[in-house]
């Protein structure tokens, strides 16, 4: 499946890779967790799902280099966030499936999740596995971005 920026329907706008990318990352819920990792069938951590979720869904993502778990650097992750691919969502526009929400579960964490089917999907360490829990997000959210392919 590819993504088409949006479909008219009617009178409706329908963001088609958002929902398209929210159904990659409900097709990932079971996969085992793993730090660092990027492949369905070792496991994914919130960094791999996200890449995945693109990447089932035609868009490349450039991956972050020495990320932790535990970082006093959210700057750092905004960079990574500024390409092309994504635009940053602000607060009053949040909500959509296919949503990256950026939550900070600690002062010294980060966590990326993805919104889809009323709730997120995420990668959960402590339930070693991609899980679908519902909204709204236990964390603060920190900051959203939405995929943005080239027309």
């Amino acid at each position: 499946m590819t993504c088409s920026p949006v479909t008219q329907v009617g009178d409706h706008v329908r963001d088609n890779c958002g929902a398209l990318f929210a159904d990659a990352a409900l097709g990932f819920v079971g996969v085992p967790f793993r730090l660092h990792g990027r492949s369905e069938r070792t496991g994914f951590d919130c960094v791999g799902l996200v890449l995945a979720s693109a990447n089932a869904v035609g868009i490349r993502l450039n991956v972050p280099a020495g990320y932790s778990m535990r970082s006093a650097h959210p700057e750092y992750y905004a960079r990574w966030f500024d390409q092309p691919e994504l635009r940053r969502v602000l607060p009053h526009e949040q909500g959509q499936d296919g949503d990256i929400a950026i939550v900070r579960p600690s002062a010294q964490q980060l966590h990326f999740m993805i919104r889809a089917g009323g709730g997120f999907v995420h990668a959960h360490a402590s339930l070693r596995r991609v899980v679908h829990m519902p909204a709204p997000s236990p964390w603060p959210v920190w900051r959203g971005y939405r995929l943005s392919p080239p027309d």
